[in-house]
């Protein structure tokens, strides 16, 4: 499908592929997809299916979030419920980020936004 964001996404397919030291067809032999198709999908702009997005994001050790929006979420588990990765809740980087430098009121409403648990 070809979207209005598919330009960007490519562009950040490249940026990361480029920074694991993929080339496009070792990418595609990974993928077990046709090389014609992906370098078709690439120049002409157009979304690769969610299936084949999944795999791109996998092998290049990132999200979709981020290939598509350029969002970088992060896991926030819940420490109160125990096992490491129970009920992870997943967040904007930039919004982690800024909590490092939130007064104790701003922390409350993006504990409460994201449903995160209150801090001991």
């Amino acid at each position: 499908m070809k979207g209005a964001g598919a330009e960007k996404f490519w562009e950040r397919f490249d940026k990361e592929r480029k920074s694991k030291g993929f080339s496009i067809k070792s990418i595609t032999e990974r993928l077990d997809l046709s090389y014609p198709l992906l370098i078709t999908q690439r120049s002409r702009q157009i979304y690769p299916s969610v299936t084949t997005a999944c795999k791109i994001a996998k092998i290049l050790d990132t999200t979709v979030e981020y290939l598509t929006t350029g969002e970088e979420l992060v896991n926030m588990a819940e420490e109160s419920r125990g096992a490491q990765g129970a009920n992870q809740k997943l967040i904007p980087l930039d919004v982690v980020l800024a909590m490092s430098h939130s007064s104790e009121e701003d922390m409350k409403l993006v504990r409460r936004i994201y449903r995160l648990p209150a801090e001991d």
